[in-house]
């Protein structure tokens, strides 16, 4: 006769305690990879429709959910049409805004070159120019995100002026942050983001901006560049963790994951491998979250995380209340640590805290994130 363990039934992402986000996570990974993976459908069964489609949205992947939800899919008869015609009218309303960011990137482009200028395509940008998720509606960009040499920044936030653009919060950021203040124009879909480093310090020391512009390759878009796909998975795997696993909270984001679900289908899971190990051997054991473990749709009972990393954020996930204490403690510690050790960042938190409206400023960002958990 069979033990207990072995019977146990198999379940995706079964570390997390909540049926409701598994039940979105493996729908995203039905519509991404065309994978459903085990115990997705009993999760699904077992969710009111109201927080499927709020976990889905505060995670910022209802735009991707449609395909999971075909008439002749697995899932769609556990839900009313409802939910199906909404991340249906999601996914469209997504991809127009997408053909109007990638116009306002040609856009830019364009001027870029006419003044001798190229940019790289970071992250969301690059989707919109060599897109690897399936559906060019699914992935939702927050602003467009474009790496210049330092020596020419000037030049190109002239060029950007020139365009209509403005910087509205100049006085967000510390000094020496790794982009400048976002540009903004009334009549673009989003902010610009101006990169001289490719992130922070940490990313930085493993992707340094002179090495990802040599090595970048042109795109069919004048002006923008694409970073070559090794160094476009490594930033996507080293900013994630900023993102959700890092020191400043440790969430698990179903938008991140879905990145690398669609690294991972577009150049195979050897590719994913080698970048993570790369990661691992810089950061020493332990330091380095393995998302290879996280994007496995097979993590049922027979086959967990082999990480404590990996275990501990999907452990986490699905706790939003917990998520939320976790957060306020760990940004008061960043502000707290950042004004007791950096000179430069104490007078800037002070110079934006006494300012008028400051203070108010700085708890209606925080409310916003912590309402936005889910």
């Amino acid at each position: 006769m069979a033990s207990n363990s072995a019977m146990t039934t198999a379940r995706f992402l079964m570390d997390c305690p909540s049926p409701q986000h598994r039940a979105v996570a493996g729908a995203l990974r039905l519509a991404l990879t065309g994978d459903l993976a085990p115990g997705v459908e009993d999760d699904c069964a077992r969710t009111d429709p109201m927080v499927f489609a709020e976990i889905a949205q505060s995670h910022f992947v209802d735009t991707a959910l449609a395909p999971a939800f075909a008439e002749s899919g697995p899932i769609a008869a556990l839900f009313p049409e409802d939910l199906a015609l909404f991340f249906g009218e999601r996914a469209a309303a997504n991809g127009r805004r997408n053909e109007r960011l990638k116009a306002q990137l040609e856009m830019i482009g364009a001027a870029f070159v006419r003044d001798g200028i190229a940019a790289v395509a970071l992250k969301g940008a690059t989707e919109l120019v060599d897109p690897w998720w399936r559906a060019p509606s699914g992935r939702y960009l927050s602003d467009l995100d474009l790496l210049v040499s330092e020596n020419v920044a000037s030049r190109a936030s002239k060029i950007l002026a020139s365009l209509g653009a403005e910087q509205p919060n100049t006085d967000e950021g510390p000094s020496d942050h790794h982009h400048l203040p976002p540009f903004l124009a009334p009549d673009w879909e989003a902010m610009v983001e101006l990169h001289i480093h490719i992130g922070d310090p940490a990313i930085a020391a493993r992707l340094p901006e002179a090495r990802v512009l040599n090595e970048a390759s042109p795109s069919h878009l004048p002006g923008i560049l694409l970073p070559k796909p090794e160094d476009r998975l490594m930033h996507l795997l080293l900013h994630a963790p900023k993102g959700g696993f890092g020191a400043r909270g440790g969430r698990l984001y179903l938008r991140e994951i879905a990145n690398i679900w669609a690294a991972q289908e577009h150049l195979g899971e050897a590719a994913l491998n080698e970048v993570e190990d790369k990661i691992a051997t810089h950061d020493g054991p332990g330091k380095a979250l393995p998302y290879g473990e996280l994007v496995d749709a097979k993590l049922g009972a027979r086959q967990r995380p082999s990480s404590r990393a990996a275990r501990s954020a999907l452990t986490r996930f699905g706790r939003p209340e917990q998520d939320s204490r976790r957060e306020t403690l760990t940004w008061g510690y960043y502000y707290l640590k950042q004004a007791l050790t950096d000179k430069t960042r104490r007078s800037e938190y002070l110079a934006k805290v006494t300012r008028k409206g400051g203070l108010k400023a700085l708890r209606a960002f925080h409310k916003r994130r912590r309402n936005m958990t889910r």
